[in-house]
């Protein structure tokens, strides 16, 4: 304990150093929000419309990833016809995989009422220091149809991993 005391006893608070996010490796998870909602969700609409489920984040640095989790159900009302879901950053489809603008979707063929899981597990670079809204989006080529239909609590995650 004496030698610990003689040893610290010429330490001022500028001799010992602050951590920050700036002292993290990359990849190390930096903050995590998250937000539910129990809405059910409906439309008619052929061009993608928002639904409730939405998450906003304020990235600490432009290199960082986001990391989007979320697991929704599809609920399509009427046979013979599709429902799309996809995942929106503010006001860009963020899914840029070859031609697909949606990151699932169902085909109801022939039920009255069915209903399909639709998960989400993306890797995003916004490239901003400023709030930004990650929201599922959905759509019909036809007829209507639900984002979670029952009004489950579903969650989305947005985490926030160093760039």
């Amino acid at each position: 304990t004496i030698a610990l005391t003689n040893q610290l006893s010429g330490m001022t608070s500028a001799s010992v150093p602050v951590l920050t996010t700036a002292h993290m490796p990359a990849g190390h998870i930096l903050q995590t929000v998250k937000s539910g909602s129990t809405t059910v969700n409906t439309t008619t609409s052929t061009s993608f419309v928002a639904t409730s489920h939405s998450v906003t984040i304020t990235p600490s640095s432009a290199n960082s990833k986001i990391l989007i989790l979320h697991q929704g159900m599809l609920n399509k009302q009427s046979s013979g016809s599709w429902h799309w879901a996809t995942l929106y950053r503010d006001s860009t489809n963020v899914i840029t995989v070859g031609s697909a603008l949606a990151m699932g979707g169902m085909y109801n063929n022939g039920a009255s009422d069915s209903h399909v899981p639709f998960t989400v597990n993306h890797l995003d670079s916004p490239n901003t220091t400023s709030a930004t809204t990650y929201t599922i989006y959905h759509k019909v080529n036809t007829g209507q149809a639900r984002y979670n239909a029952d009004g489950w609590a579903l969650y989305i995650t947005a985490i926030e991993i160093k760039g």
